[in-house]
């Protein structure tokens, strides 16, 4: 494509996943190439067999159909290796549309995990995805964006996750740097969240996309 678009769908509650897959399927009705990417996914959910007809290259799955939090160390190592090797495949495919849908927050589902270890597995995450002929030839570019610290809240108990949350964007920086792509610390943008502690609340939604809206103008 000439002109390269950005979607974002994030938040709780319901929706999200509806509608990627709803503008799969727009994109297919107008005979656009669509690569679909799902992190954490197990069993076909009805979409599934519908897209693939239509089209659609999906690349999904998990060691087991276990939670992060309820897999032990060898099961979350079979699942990074699946997933870096789904992601690959899918930036190898050529594309009109590429759907890369994530599915966990590190430093709350690894306990006793800090802001270096997060930072370590992201750019492990990047390293990958610099190898992938997308990425070498241009035809892709990598930008990391910092999410928001979290706050305390019904899923964040401990101070010290907060304090790790904050620490992120700097070792996220460290990483940007060190790899010469694009980086962006969201957390600069005032976002509110809600009971949770970790989720945008309507007026965060509204900060974070004003934030990018920024960002891609630039």
């Amino acid at each position: 494509m000439e002109l390269g678009l950005v979607h974002l769908y994030w938040g709780e509650g319901k929706g999200k996943t509806t509608a990627a897959m709803g503008l799969a399927l727009r994109a297919l009705g107008q005979g656009a190439r669509v690569v679909i990417v799902q992190f954490l996914k197990g069993a076909d959910t009805g979409e599934v067999p519908l897209l693939r007809q239509l089209g659609a290259e999906i690349y999904r799955g998990k060691a087991g159909q276990k939670f992060v939090f309820q897999m032990d160390e060898a099961e979350k190592a079979a699942t990074r290796r699946l997933q870096d090797q789904n992601l690959a495949a899918a930036l190898a495919r050529p594309a009109d549309l590429l759907i890369v849908m994530l599915g966990t927050n590190d430093l709350l589902m690894e306990p006793g995990f800090r802001a270096e270890d997060a930072a370590e597995r992201m750019e492990n995450f990047l390293l990958a995805l610099s190898e992938t002929e997308a990425v070498k030839s241009g035809r892709i570019c990598l930008w990391l964006i910092v999410p928001p610290a979290m706050k305390r809240g019904a899923w964040v108990e401990e101070d010290s996750l907060c304090l790790e949350s904050e620490r992120l964007g700097g070792e996220y920086r460290k990483i940007a740097e060190k790899l010469g792509i694009r980086y962006t610390d969201a957390g600069q943008w005032d976002i509110q969240v809600v009971f949770d502690g970790v989720h945008f609340s309507e007026e965060g939604h509204r900060r974070f996309a004003a934030g990018m809206l920024k960002e891609l103008s630039d």
